[in-house]
């Protein structure tokens, strides 16, 4: 699940990070026209830089938990306490 996951992601973050290159081309072009956009875009990358490696962490951690979990039927867990019930007892005897 973690590669499906991945190559959505990266199909979506390469699509926006397309299109800030073409707002960043476009920036240079009309620079004249706006003192302030060169910091905007600054900002910008940086914003977009943290999230993108934010998120590939996000999926990693997400999918990585999936792997490690089990799932326990009630008999299993009703014996589990039993047993520990068991212990207790016996060690509170002794």
């Amino acid at each position: 699940m973690f590669w499906i996951y991945f190559w959505l992601y990266t199909l979506i973050i390469s699509t926006i990070w397309g299109f800030f290159i073409v707002i960043n081309v476009h920036a240079i072009k009309f620079e004249n026209f706006q003192s302030k956009i060169r910091r905007v875009l600054k900002i910008m990358s940086f914003t977009l830089v943290s999230l993108t490696v934010l998120w590939y962490l996000t999926i990693y951690i997400m999918t990585n938990e999936e792997n490690t979990s089990t799932i326990k039927t009630v008999k299993e867990v009703n014996n589990s306490n039993i047993e520990e019930s068991k212990k207790d007892i016996d060690v509170n005897y002794y």
